[in-house]
């Protein structure tokens, strides 16, 4: 009776209809499969979202730069800046609100992928129910204890021997980066009192060294004397060194569930991180360097809910939640048409055509109020003269004068879990163009593209820093058909079923066009219009003139003349702004395979071992960072950066 029990329940699971036919919501659920079975680097689920078409990964969530803090659980969908997405968790507000990003996530509460029960993510047509959102609604919900005893324990484990040397910029004194990790934990969940009062808790735990190759430009002994000297050749890129980025992190979350009677339930739920990070400065001096040094980051977060089922057609939810992060974001005017077109192709497989379309009004823009008149020969005033303030210094201004347009259509195709193959294909062809960007959006390290006169945003208008043309992501879960409970040797002996039977593979696949880049100049002497000098608090970027075009040449070249055709000036003091657009340039394309080859053992009957071999990069394709974007730097076009190259881990996992 127990194993047709079993069997029933996958079967409906497996039933359900294909179509959308009950709501306009315009989304992708994830199913449980996904969640606990895909390849996921560093075991992030919300990381899932990228599966669905028109979201595309923020470039504050990568880091190819030694100085970098990415920020977990960003992306941007439908051409909306990352704070405008909507996390939830059980219900409840999910969103991080901390002003700086050094450590912390999108969201608050960040569940381990073996926590997590369901996930959906909904980009158009939202329901009124989630209220404010932009971007994306991120709905999850927490595992909740069963009558049964059921749980996990596993460990991840990388390091250096298991990993992929990749490009090398200068052989003659490369080293292989370090990457050590260790990312274990366990899940619990069961009942205090059967059928009334319930228990679930997880913990994970994060240990990571890693080191990243970074360059700088520093003079050599003819230039000066008693600095360090310089590793490499030439007067640019040539100190070459691995610096350190250590990650210490520890998350855990308690859930308590109960079954008040046949109408109404209630559940508490309490979680908390702490993850204390450091990073080595590039150029070690007196007072320690120019790194960030030690992040020590604690999140917390109470919850709890009640829901009394009134009547059949009558609810009532409340729900309250309490975190130690305090804040707001500022609303943005967002909306534009949608239209989607969906068709089932055959059993359990659907295709959906879909077009979005966004226009955002009111968004925040930061700038510096007390920006400068540019430099009038004939006036010969100083800088502080020119100010409209000239009592004051800079003044950080927020603007809501942002004005984003986003024109998206997209194809998905989707074969349900079913006959022990998942798959998923999304395309995304599309266009993100505004006058502004946010603070913190960018590449972690890298400045953002802030307008260059604060006052002249018409001239500002240009792609986002996250736009994408052309992106398209493929996913693949599929379990070999060998072994006990499969279409082949389903009654085979426990040595045989041992060897080949329980056997999966999972695939994820992403391609997509070039992020833009921003060329600036460093403005000096008269030029200068402002003394502001963080991009986040509105420093204005001054970008230069240019003529020519873009000419082919080979990734030899490429690397050390990015901008190759082209032909950058500096403008007169009089004209500090040049006539180069915002983002007008492209970054490399992007494109890299993960996978996982994975072995389950039936050790009893409700408990199995699961080994995993996953790669990150698995055909180890060099994909290029972004080029030093400054046209007064001693290093301008030249590349010195990649994605990670080919990533191992292996993990052991036990289920019961």
């Amino acid at each position: 009776m127990k194993v047709g029990a079993v069997t029933e329940s996958v079967e409906v699971t497996s039933a359900a209809s294909a179509l959308e036919t009950d709501s306009s919501d315009r989304g992708q659920v994830v199913s449980t499969a996904a969640v606990t079975e895909l390849p996921l680097n560093g075991r992030n689920y919300a990381d899932l979202a990228l599966l669905d078409a028109n979201a595309v990964k923020s470039p504050l969530a990568d880091s190819f730069s030694a100085t970098g803090t990415p920020r977990e659980g960003a992306f941007n969908v439908n051409g909306m800046r990352s704070t405008y997405n909507n996390f939830l968790l059980d219900g409840l507000d999910n969103n991080a609100y901390g002003t700086s990003n050094q450590g912390y996530s999108a969201q608050l509460v960040q569940l381990s992928p073996d926590a997590l029960a369901e996930f959906k993510i909904i980009t158009g047509n939202y329901s009124a129910e989630y209220g404010r959102v932009g971007g994306a609604v991120v709905n999850a919900v927490m595992k909740s204890g069963t009558n049964e005893l059921h749980g996990s324990a596993y460990e991840y484990l990388r390091n250096t021997d298991l990993d992929a040397i990749g490009f090398t910029f200068s052989p003659a004194v490369f080293q292989k980066p370090t990457l050590q990790r260790n990312q274990f934990g366990f899940t619990v969940g069961g009942p205090f009192v059967k059928n009334k009062l319930f228990f679930f808790a997880d913990y994970e735990g994060f240990r990571q060294l890693q080191r990243y190759l970074n360059f700088d430009s520093i003079p050599d002994m003819n230039d000066r004397n008693g600095l360090p000297a310089p590793n490499g050749p030439g007067r640019s890129n040539n100190d070459e060194a691995l610096l350190l980025i250590r990650d210490y992190g520890d998350k855990f979350d308690a859930k308590i569930d109960g079954q008040i009677n046949d109408r109404m339930t209630a559940f508490i739920r309490f979680s908390q991180r702490k993850d204390l990070q450091y990073y080595a400065p590039d150029l070690t001096g007196p007072s320690g360097g120019d790194g960030n040094g030690y992040i020590h980051v604690i999140d917390q977060n109470a919850s709890l809910g009640y829901t009394w089922t009134i009547t059949p057609t009558s609810l009532f939810d409340a729900r309250l939640g309490f975190s130690h992060l305090l804040g707001g974001k500022t609303p943005p005017y967002v909306g534009g048409p949608s239209l989607s077109v969906q068709r089932q192709l055959a059993k359990d497989t659907v295709f959906t055509l879909t077009y979005n379309g966004n226009h955002s009004l009111r968004l925040p823009i930061i700038g510096d109020y007390n920006e400068a008149a540019p430099y009038n020969p004939s006036a010969r005033l100083t800088y502080t003269a020119r100010v409209p303030i000239p009592t004051f210094g800079p003044i950080t201004w927020l603007d809501p004068a942002g004005d984003n347009h986003y024109n998206g259509l997209s194809a998905n195709v989707e074969h349900r879990f079913a006959k022990d193959l998942y798959f998923l294909n999304s395309f995304t062809w599309g266009s993100a163009i505004g006058d502004s960007e946010q603070a913190l959006e960018y590449y972690a390290g890298y400045f953002q593209a802030n307008p260059q006169n604060i006052h002249d945003l018409a001239a500002e208008v240009g792609p986002s820093s996250f736009d994408e043309k052309f992106n398209n992501v493929s996913t693949l879960i599929y379990q070999l058909p060998f072994g006990k409970s499969r279409k082949y040797l389903s009654s085979a002996n426990s040595l045989t079923d041992a060897f080949l039977g329980g056997r999966e593979l999972t695939s994820i696949n992403t391609g997509h066009t070039g992020t833009p880049i921003d060329v600036v100049y460093s403005a000096s002497g008269n030029n200068i219009v402002s003394s502001l000098s963080n991009d986040y608090r509105g420093q204005p970027f001054l970008r230069p003139n240019v003529t020519g075009s873009a000419v082919s040449r080979p990734r030899s070249e490429m690397l050390n003349n990015y901008f190759a055709g082209y032909t950058f000036s500096t403008p007169s003091a009089s004209d500090p702004f040049g006539d180069v657009g915002r983002n007008a340039f492209r970054a490399p394309n992007f494109d890299q395979w993960d996978c996982s080859i994975d072995k389950n053992f039936q050790i009893r009957e409700r408990a199995r071992l699961q080994f995993r071999a996953e790669f990150f990069n698995f055909l180890n394709h060099t994909n290029f960072g972004i080029p030093d974007t400054k046209t007064t730097d001693a290093a301008f076009g030249t590349i010195r950066t990649t994605f990670p190259s080919r990533q191992g881990q292996f993990a052991l996992k036990l289920m019961f």
